[in-house]
């Protein structure tokens, strides 16, 4: 009886290491995903842009030296991190900020692009979750006066072009 009972707790524990040593690896699909995490104030003139991101092929960033089609200077794709401007109007809705060239014809949107650094390392192709933190100099609140409530729209690009789903920051305050 002894020797069963030695038998039933060899066998719990080993169990119990094989399976607490089994990992359950997690796999994110191709296109990356991210969420909002947080916008901070840093003093009057900067501010930082926080979000969460998973990507399943692990090809977020950009190289400096990627800079030839379709990740050249000029081109959509030069950047990967972008962010587009809204404003709390009088009726309480958030508008995308748009400069007019005249009343049919819309010249420009508040946008702003980042390009995020490579950050696969060693080549690998592994799933990727991390922070990206995008910090704004001179925070762009100042270039369009009158906005008391702001947010910014922002998705990501992967180096396959794989865009992210679009999310929307917190309200910032401008006051």
């Amino acid at each position: 009886m002894k020797h069963f009972a030695a038998v039933v707790i060899l066998v719990s524990v080993s169990l119990t290491v094989f399976f607490s040593g089994c990992k359950r690896e997690v796999t994110f699909p191709p296109e990356p995903a991210i969420t909002f995490k947080e916008f901070k104030k840093l003093g009057n003139d900067s501010a930082q842009i926080i979000i969460s991101f998973t990507d399943g092929d692990g090809d977020i960033g950009l190289a400096q030296d990627d800079t030839f089609p379709p990740h050249n200077n000029g081109s959509k794709d030069y950047y990967n991190f972008f962010m587009r401007y809204y404003y709390k109007d009088t009726n309480g809705n958030f508008v995308p900020y748009l400069a007019y060239l005249n009343t049919d014809t819309v010249l420009d949107t508040l946008d702003f692009n980042y390009r995020v650094p490579y950050l696969t390392q060693n080549g690998q192709k592994e799933s990727l979750t991390g922070d990206i933190i995008i910090t704004m100099q001179p925070f762009p609140i100042y270039y369009v006066n009158g906005h008391q409530t702001i947010r910014y729209e922002i998705y990501i690009r992967d180096r396959e072009l794989n865009q992210s789903n679009k999310v929307m920051s917190d309200d910032i305050s401008t006051q």
